[in-house]
């Protein structure tokens, strides 16, 4: 599986690029240089707390919640 593949990574109007982990759906890193966002994906570490409330459906909005 591809970096694409578990981090998709979002284009913003302000020209910046996000880094989402599909696991636990933070956003692992902003930068103006998508290739940048590469070395963060390597050293994300996934909550495993937020991880098992997402698997529970108690984070509703991801997005908002920490």
């Amino acid at each position: 599986m591809s970096s694409q593949e578990n981090f998709p990574h979002r284009h913003n109007s302000n020209g910046t690029h996000d880094s989402i982990c599909r696991m636990c759906l933070a956003t692992v890193a902003t930068s103006f240089r998508e290739a940048d966002l590469a070395g963060f994906e390597l050293r994300h570490l996934c909550d495993p707390v937020r991880v098992y409330r997402i698997s529970q459906g108690w984070l509703t909005n991801p997005a908002i919640s920490s």
